[in-house]
């Protein structure tokens, strides 16, 4: 064998050497894809440029029985779906990426798919389209359950606080309705004895009208309480907080809870005014209860309105003890009550967050401050335009 004949069956060798390295990397290569592709829990589809199925993994036969290589969505979706699916393909060729959610039903069963189509670049200059679909039935499903449940705590959130709106009505009604029987007593009286004096009886219907027009005014405070507001209205956040007061103030005359009140700002914003009342009487109601619970003597809430930063804020706070440490992460937890009497259905501070969160846009937090507990709730002064 000559030289040369050497040397060409060397580099023969190390040739095929090389091919059959590479051959086994690729088969490597090749089964740890295909590895991966069977393990992951989401149907992968490849296609090529004109959109026919180059790749399946197994997991998609189990959605169709018709997804096969070459074949296209007209061959496995319905119309519709298969047109969404087709678009959204097509926006990933151009754009690089595209996603959306998509509903179906088949013989299997109905699904509801995030679905994330990406392109995949080749060598010749053709775009391909890798597409991951998300199984997100039992998702929406939880989803649409857990709004259901919310609905409903709102319901029972709402009953609650009628009753307790009952029963500051009742507070605010008993002096005037005393008043108004003991006139009428002494009218009666006079009569009976015949002892009728018109200056005594004049005095006597004046305090009685007087008494029921206070009574009027308590209705036309508490009427449209409940109501919700039908559009946003600028107001001050202390009107707000009189209000909320002015609500509850008798109750706490009778157990003797003194109030502090600061307004250090005069600025305006908008939001659903309604809402915001209910949050402030909640926590007012709340703080009344625990001062009536756990301070037999000197009983104080403060409260406190001014503002910082982007932020109108509320601080509203009791010395009623105080919140315990391992309670301060539960407090605004659905059904979670630190009342003694059991009579708390611990919805009122979770629904207080839900409406200064997801109504007001703000937030609301509580601390321990001295020898109490201070709810903080931050109203943005202005809402985010995509809000």
């Amino acid at each position: 064998m000559s030289f040369i004949e050497k040397i060409s069956a060397f580099f023969q060798r190390v040739l095929n050497k090389t091919e059959k390295e590479y051959e086994l990397k690729f088969n490597q290569s090749k089964k740890l894809f295909e590895l991966f592709m069977e393990n992951i829990p989401y149907i992968i589809i490849i296609k090529d440029e004109n959109l026919r199925i180059r790749y399946v993994n197994s997991l998609a036969k189990a959605y169709s029985k018709s997804v096969k290589l070459g074949s296209t969505t007209k061959d496995n979706l319905p119309e519709d779906i298969g047109r969404k699916v087709d678009e959204l393909a097509r926006k990933a060729q151009k754009e690089g990426k595209a996603e959306m959610e998509i509903a179906f039903e088949n013989e299997f069963g109905k699904f509801i798919f995030r679905t994330l189509s990406f392109a995949i670049p080749q060598d010749d200059g053709s775009i391909h389209v890798g597409t991951i679909y998300i199984d997100i039935t039992q998702e929406k499903k939880l989803s649409k359950e857990l709004g259901e449940q919310k609905e409903l705590m709102i319901a029972q959130s709402r009953h609650a606080a009628m009753g307790e709106m009952i029963s500051l009505i009742a507070h605010q009604w008993r002096q005037p309705i005393s008043v108004i029987a003991m006139d009428a007593n002494n009218i009666l009286l006079d009569i009976e004895l015949e002892n009728v004096d018109l200056e005594e009886l004049k005095t006597d219907a004046q305090s009685i009208l007087s008494q029921t027009q206070h009574l009027s005014h308590t209705i036309d405070d508490f009427r449209d309480f409940f109501k919700p507001n039908r559009e946003r209205s600028c107001v001050l956040v202390s009107d707000v907080l009189q209000e909320s007061l002015k609500v509850i103030e008798k109750s706490f005359e009778y157990n003797n809870i003194t109030l502090i009140n600061s307004i250090e700002t005069a600025t305006e914003v908008e939001i659903f005014s309604r809402e915001l009342l209910q949050v402030l009487l909640n926590i007012l109601k709340n703080a009344k209860e625990v001062l009536v619970e756990t301070t037999p003597q000197n009983r104080m809430i403060s409260n406190r309105v001014f503002e910082k930063d982007e932020f109108i804020i509320v601080e509203i706070s009791d010395n009623g003890g105080g919140v315990a440490p391992e309670n301060l992460l539960k407090i605004f937890d659905p059904y979670f009550s630190t009342k003694k009497d059991k009579n708390g259905t611990g919805l009122g501070l979770y629904m207080s967050k839900v409406i200064v969160e997801q109504h007001l846009y703000g937030t609301i937090e509580v601390e321990n401050r001295g020898n109490g507990a201070c709810f903080i709730v931050k109203i943005p002064k202005q809402r985010d335009k995509q809000q």
